[in-house]
């Protein structure tokens, strides 16, 4: 019997199965086998795999180019030292600026919000040019001279004072009640040193008293502000006392009558005849390095552990150890004045403490870089150097006779400021109550 006839005589179903399993047999013997063909999946996993593997084994890492530019906006924290490291800029580099900021000390306490911008040379092997932005109206740039030597190159921009009015009755205190008119701590603290001699924050104020500032705020370029500010009256109203202080151009404070509010300043930080051995000179040959730069102080020799004293009353806003430098100290006084005493081998003093003029607030010394026991001595007015030798200092308790017209006329257009605003807040506080 042959195969047709066999298939013939199936019934439809059995039929149908053969046909199906005769279809399957024929496309499995045609389908090819694993060494002919291997699907699209495996052939990528296998040995192209291995190839790129290989490849990449031999062939070096390339890193990401360094940019030309970079900026940092400082946050807490940050430490020049921290931000070389994380940039790739060496020790020694980072010694080379801290020496062109030896005079300036800028770099040595970064403040949150200021901006610091790196350039490298065309060939990205290294710092060219390093830039501090204090704010926007003075930068210092560290510019490359050679390959272990920066300069420092200040970029100041000249600013307009902007005066506004700041009038408020005192509840529970003059600082809590100043800072919610919308006075910052600094000049808070200022205020308070203004009238040091004259009032008690503690024990003369009374809730109800008054307080009347007329504030000045820098700005430059398009009403940009540089956050530097300072206070151009304050009037005190305690019961039926009255306590005035106008800003001169010498920058101390004197009352309507032209009576210092403050002590004389002393000429020199230390007691006996001083013997000055490099003057103030902003285009000094600096004895080590033999290059021009600015020696932005008085350098007085004497021994070490001569004591050192503060000129004036003030306060410690600065204590640092600066490679070049040395141990250092800075001391803010009333109006617009602020020392710094360099190379020292004894800080007695801490930040934020109260200071009075002739008390010992450290010991010389030949810290930092130094060709001898020496004091570097600098004295600053509106946050710029002068020489502290021939600097007008408040030494008379009274503004001089030939000064007082242009005092007065002065005295008056503030008074009046003062007046207009009181004005202007009555009729704001009769329209809509307590609201300012």
């Amino acid at each position: 019997m042959s195969l047709l006839t066999v298939f013939q005589q199936l019934s439809t179903t059995q039929r149908a199965v053969v046909l199906v399993c005769a279809i399957a047999v024929a496309v499995a013997m045609a389908w090819p086998n694993d060494e002919e063909a291997v699907p699209v999946a495996a052939t990528e996993s296998r040995p192209s795999t291995a190839v790129h593997s290989r490849a990449d084994a031999a062939s070096p890492v390339v890193p990401p180019p360094t940019p030309a530019t970079l900026s940092h906006e400082v946050v807490p924290g940050d430490t020049l030292g921290g931000l070389f490291t994380q940039h790739g800029l060496g020790l020694a580099t980072l010694h080379h600026v801290l020496e062109a900021d030896q005079e300036l000390l800028a770099l040595d306490i970064l403040r949150p919000g200021n901006q610091l911008h790196f350039e490298w040379t065309e060939d990205r092997s290294r710092l060219d040019t390093l830039s501090l932005v204090i704010h926007p109206g003075r930068t210092i740039h560290y510019r490359r001279l050679s390959d272990d030597a920066f300069e420092a190159v200040e970029d100041n921009h000249p600013g307009h004072w902007h005066e506004r009015v700041l009038i408020s009755p005192i509840e529970g205190s003059f600082y809590a009640s100043a800072s919610q008119a919308g006075l910052n701590d600094a000049d808070i603290v200022k205020a308070e040193r203004i009238f040091r001699e004259r009032v008690n924050f503690r024990r003369d104020i009374r809730v109800g008293d008054r307080f009347e500032i007329v504030l000045s705020e820098e700005r430059v370029r398009k009403a940009e502000p540089t956050g530097q500010t300072r206070i151009e009256a304050i009037r005190l109203r305690l019961g039926k006392r009255m306590e005035s202080a106008f800003l001169h151009d010498d920058g101390s404070y004197y009352d309507a009558r032209g009576e210092s509010l403050g002590r004389a300043f002393l000429r020199q930080p230390m007691q006996g005849p001083p013997r000055v051995s490099s003057h103030f000179n902003p285009r000094r040959l600096h004895p080590v390095t033999k290059r021009i730069a600015p020696h932005n102080g008085v350098d007085f020799a004497m021994p070490v552990g001569t004591p050192i004293l503060s000129i004036a009353d003030g306060v410690i806003t600065r204590i640092g150890n600066h490679p070049y430098a040395g141990k250092y100290l800075e001391v803010e006084h009333p109006g617009q004045f602020k020392t710094r005493y360099l190379h020292l081998s004894r800080i007695s003093v801490r930040q934020g403490q109260n200071v009075r003029r002739g008390q010992q607030i450290a010991l010389s010394g030949n810290t930092g870089r130094s060709t001898g026991p020496h004091l570097h001595f600098e004295l600053h007015v509106n946050n710029r150097p002068v020489d502290p030798l021939k600097a007008d200092i408040p030494r008379a308790k009274r503004i001089p006779a030939r000064e007082m017209v242009a005092f007065d006329n002065k005295v008056r257009t503030l008074l009046d400021t003062l007046e207009h605003a009181e004005l202007r807040l009555a009729q704001r506080n009769a329209t809509h109550g307590n609201e300012i």
